[in-house]
């Protein structure tokens, strides 16, 4: 578990690498606010009492992405592949199938880091942002049948666990795992979403500074093409301008049908991230 001391100088850096690279660095803070005590997924290079090198092990269902940096003073000196090298299992674990690198497209500094590791691309990531009329978002118009969304609570932990496996091809113990993480993490709220009387599906609502990041939208296959999932963003788009919120959201470049959904709505690609798979877990 990070201390208040870590988060807070992990933020600083944070905010030092983004202003000299030009970049948006995806550090997953809900995540970071939610490590267990005996988690060690947290890596650092302490200079003079301060954080100036980080990385980041984040698992998702079979795969872990990792993300880190540098203070701009103490590059090439070799400290990220130090880093890196400590962080990552040597061997295969158990249901591990994916190691990835994340970076921000636009980086410079990570393109010449990678350059020098042992990786493959891999995909892209967009963020987008909704820039639409805060003044007037999308209304929600309840179709049919008609989804409402309501805070996950602990007995819907079979249907949240199991969106996970269905939807994003986690394993039964990664989902539970996530569950655990994200279900009370801090800055965060998880919605059921509902159709009649039924759960349909699930979103995630992260908030990060005066930005609500949208995560983790699932629904269930027997409810797809319903429209439900324009349901749930209209909204979630009444909700968080109301509150005088940004409104931000991640899609594969290889989904273009959700992509299409959330443009429809007033969202447009403002970063893209790129992924890299690493060393021994490349493709055989």
């Amino acid at each position: 578990m990070l201390t208040n001391t870590q988060w807070d100088q992990i933020a600083e850096l944070e905010q030092i690498c983004n202003h000299h690279d030009g970049i948006h660095l995806k550090l997953n803070w809900d995540m970071l606010k939610a490590r267990r005590p005996d988690q060690k997924d947290d890596y650092f290079v302490i200079r003079d009492e301060h954080i100036v090198g980080f990385l980041g092990l984040y698992c998702f269902g079979k795969k872990i992405e990792v993300c880190g940096m540098v203070h701009p003073d103490y590059r090439r000196q070799g400290l990220f592949s130090s880093m890196l090298e400590q962080a990552l299992p040597r061997e295969r674990r158990e249901g591990l199938e994916e190691i990835l690198l994340n970076a921000p497209a636009n980086s410079i500094s990570a393109k010449g880091l990678l350059q020098s590791l042992d990786v493959q691309f891999a995909f892209s990531e967009y963020q987008m942002t909704y820039l639409g009329d805060n003044e007037k978002p999308p209304k929600y118009v309840p179709g049919s049948p008609s989804a409402h969304l309501r805070p996950a609570i602990r007995s819907d932990r079979a249907d949240l666990i199991r969106l996970d496996e269905v939807c994003f091809d986690y394993s039964k113990y990664a989902a539970e795992q996530y569950y655990e993480a994200t279900l009370d993490a801090p800055d965060s709220v998880t919605y059921i979403i509902e159709a009649g009387d039924r759960t349909a599906g699930k979103v995630r609502l992260v908030y990060e500074d005066e930005i609500s990041w949208i995560y983790g939208l699932a629904i269930y296959p027997e409810y797809r093409r319903q429209g439900i999932a324009r349901q749930v963003l209209q909204q979630l788009l009444e909700q968080e301008t109301l509150s005088g919120h940004g409104i931000r959201l991640e899609v594969a470049l290889n989904n273009p049908a959700a992509m299409k959904l959330y443009q429809s709505v007033g969202f447009q690609v403002t970063e893209v991230q790129d992924y890299y798979r690493y060393g021994s877990f490349l493709p055989r």
